[in-house]
Formats: structure tokens, C-alpha cells, sequence
């Protein structure tokens, strides 16, 4: 089964030095209400989604929370999640007047979104539902 990668296009100018920025990158997540977005070509969307999620692990921490964090920001992505299985937590980024504005769920708080849905987020982080095969349940001679 193949995956569906969405690859966003950030067409930005840095407020500071007025260079032209054309990186691309590639979020986990996005949720995009705007069709007229997506590319016609099929590549991917212009401009900005109005949700990306990032999952992070150790090897894409410093990506996740610093270098994306910074691109979707100038781009004007509205909400940004940072989703961290290992800790349990989840960072929400949402933008006003150009800046992200933070706050960290974890446990059993409810998670309000800019969609208009609350997410508890125990049951994202609920342990019993996990792939929990062992090495014997993943071997041939099981």
C-alpha cells in the first residue's frame, strides 16, 4: 500500500532580510479547507493549510520544533500541533497577528481545535489500543 504525501509549497518573503523563500516540506498531517489550494497540477497545495500536525521522534525533533515551526509560522499556518508519543504531550502553536501562541496538553485534558472539534487526548495517547505484538506474533515459525 503505497502512502499520500501532501507537499506544501511555503512561498514567503523573510521579513527581515526580504529574500525570497521556496522551501517545501512535508508535514504528517494537514487539513486544508480552502480547495482552491491544491495544486491543478496534482503536486501538492500553495500556500498555507490551515492545520499541519507533526509527530515527532527523536531523530525529527530539532526539524519539528524549530525548522518547521519557523516556516509554518511565516507562511501563516493558522494551527500547528507537535504530537509526542514518547512524553505523552501535545504542543498546540496557534497564530495571531503573525506569532505563534503556545500551550502543552497532556493526561486527560480536551484539546480545543480552530475546526471546532475537542479532542481528549487520552484516547489519542491510550496504550491499550497500541500495536503491542511481540517479537513471536511477528516471526514465521509463530
Amino acid at each position: 500500500m503505497g502512502f499520500l504525501h501532501y507537499i506544501i509549497s511555503l512561498l514567503t518573503t523573510h521579513p527581515s532580510t526580504n529574500e525570497f523563500d521556496d522551501t517545501v516540506v512535508q508535514p504528517d498531517v494537514i487539513i486544508l479547507r480552502d480547495k482552491s489550494k491544491l495544486d491543478p497540477k496534482g503536486r501538492g497545495i500553495i500556500g498555507a493549510p490551515d492545520m499541519v500536525i507533526e509527530v515527532i521522534s527523536p531523530s525529527t525533533t530539532y526539524n519539528d520544533r524549530v525548522l518547521k515551526h519557523k516556516k509554518y509560522m511565516e507562511a501563516g499556518v493558522k494551527e500547528y500541533w507537535i504530537v509526542d508519543p514518547e512524553h505523552g504531550t501535545l504542543d498546540v502553536y496557534l497564530l495571531e497577528n503573525g506569532k505563534y501562541y503556545s500551550r502543552t496538553y497532556g493526561g486527560d485534558d480536551v484539546v480545543p481545535t480552530l475546526l471546532g472539534l475537542d479532542i481528549l487526548l487520552e484516547e489519542i495517547f491510550k496504550p491499550d489500543d497500541w500495536n503491542t505484538a511481540d517479537d513471536s506474533e511477528l516471526s514465521d515459525e509463530a
